[in-house]
């Protein structure tokens, strides 16, 4: 017999549909790269306000590309000199990658193939594990199944934005506020005992 071990929520749905055992096999991460404790976490010692390094396949992930050039741009540089972004030029190791997000107040990132899936990409459990950066991604449909049924809740868990603009705004919004930027990521990290 054949059976299928998938991260995705609709696991019995897939077994209805394809007629063969779908299992549900949450993400995990590594407790001991992912929940370290140190200076790293406190808001006023990060290095960087902004953490940009993806996959810009615009077939795949929609906004990627233009937050990527917009947020890059000397434009916004010289208009955003507050703003300060990390986007390294090469990929990084898994235990690099790990020990560079907690030094950023906001890590952003995209739900990739958007309409096609209703999925939550691996960063969403990596961030929020971690509980010492802000995640921000894109806005989902209110109906996402994937993420109704992991409780993942604008303002509560991730911070979701709408457009360029609006993702800029909330940037500058949790910049300026980290008492509300912890709340969230506490939330965050709590979160992610439960579904890792």
């Amino acid at each position: 017999d054949k059976v299928v071990f998938t991260w995705s929520p609709h696991a019995a749905e897939f077994s209805s549909k394809y007629g063969i055992q779908f299992y549900f096999l949450p993400f995990a991460i590594d407790p001991l790269i992912w929940h370290k404790e140190s200076s790293d976490h406190e808001w006023g010692k990060k290095d960087c306000d902004v953490y940009l390094q993806w996959d810009t396949n615009e077939e795949k992930y929609e906004m990627r590309k233009d937050i990527q050039d917009k947020l890059l741009s000397d434009g916004f540089r010289e208009a955003h000199p507050d703003i300060k972004i990390f986007h390294p030029s090469v990929p990084l190791s898994y235990e690099k990658y790990a020990s560079i997000l907690p030094k950023c107040h906001m890590i952003v990132t995209t739900v990739g193939m958007p309409g096609r899936y209703d999925l939550v990409g691996t960063r969403f459990f990596e961030v929020m594990s971690q509980g010492s950066s802000l995640l921000l991604t894109n806005a989902v449909d209110r109906n996402s199944k994937a993420y109704n049924e992991l409780r993942i809740r604008n303002g509560l868990n991730v911070v979701m934005f709408s457009s360029l603009v609006d993702l800029i705004e909330k940037i500058y919004f949790y910049k300026e506020r980290p008492e509300a930027a912890a709340k969230i990521m506490e939330e965050a990290q709590k979160w992610s005992a439960d579904h890792t």
